[in-house]
């Protein structure tokens, strides 16, 4: 799924059901190929477990934003799901 389209389908899935699809990110570094560093890290460090995606009530759960993946991850992170969905 081309970026720009992904980005669009999550924000309608957000907007429509008010969940959102989240992966864990773990400090630990493993060398499995569903781990994804993240490459231009900001506040938030390590690796992205995409294998663990699940949906979230973002609403009930209270869930903070707390920065934007970087596009080089975020491809990354794309590519590794479409591996397995």
């Amino acid at each position: 799924m081309p970026r720009l389209k992904s980005q669009v389908f999550c924000l309608v899935y957000n907007k429509l059901t008010g969940f959102c699809l989240i992966c864990p990110i773990t400090s630990t570094q493993r060398s499995f190929g569903t781990y994804v560093t993240i490459d231009h890290p900001g506040k938030v460090k390590g690796e992205i477990v995409t294998h663990q995606i699940r949906s979230m009530d973002f609403e009930k759960r209270k869930l903070e934003y707390v920065e934007q993946c970087d596009p080089v991850t975020w491809a990354r992170v794309l590519s590794t799901i479409d591996q397995f969905i």
